[in-house]
């Protein structure tokens, strides 16, 4: 059975949306950059990371009005000119935006993160997961609140360059500092 496709308004509009909604969960659908927002290295910090933030670590996840919202403030786009788009065309444009954020949890897993040390765990370092974003929103600031916004506006790239070479010298700095160590034992 072929499901036709309509916009996001009629889909709303549906009393029973079961076999949409069934069909969305479970069709065989390619992500794609419908909205043209490109890869999300090149866009706004703070978007990439409110996007993350709701894909990872909200338990709602990226919601239909959440992913309306950030695509009307990146591409200066009405929320009801939204709403003409196809139901099929949303969903391969959220899929996009999953496998980004999947691109984005990749490079700073591999690039950012370390396992945490027996010393680390023991010491608590787990309370810090649930600052999400906001540890590196933190980190770029140098603490001072009053640049988180103008961070946000920066590209992804420059502030995870920045969030490398800051992981890569502390690293450094470990390493030389156990050289050190060593040689005066």
């Amino acid at each position: 059975m072929k499901v036709q496709d309509i916009t996001f308004k009629q889909y709303v509009a549906l009393q029973d949306r079961t076999l949409y909604d069934y069909y969305l969960e479970f069709g065989k659908f390619a992500a794609e950059d419908v909205f043209k927002v490109g890869p999300f290295v090149d866009l706004p910090f703070g978007f990439v990371k409110d996007i993350q933030y709701h894909i990872v670590y909200s338990k709602d996840g990226l919601t239909w009005y959440l992913f309306f919202e950030e695509i009307s403030k990146l591409k200066q786009v009405k929320l009801i000119d939204l709403a003409d788009y196809s139901i099929f065309s949303i969903h391969k444009a959220v899929l996009y935006f999953r496998d980004q954020v999947g691109v984005i949890n990749d490079m700073e897993s591999n690039y950012l993160g370390h396992a945490a040390t027996a010393e680390e765990r023991q010491a608590g370092i787990d309370r810090f997961s649930s600052y999400g974003p906001f540890l590196q929103y933190d980190r770029l600031a140098g603490g001072d609140l009053l640049k988180f916004e103008e961070i946000k506006k920066l590209p992804y790239s420059v502030c995870f360059t920045k969030l490398k070479l800051d992981a890569d010298n502390a690293e450094y700095q470990q390493a030389y500092n156990e050289i050190l160590k060593n040689k005066n034992t």
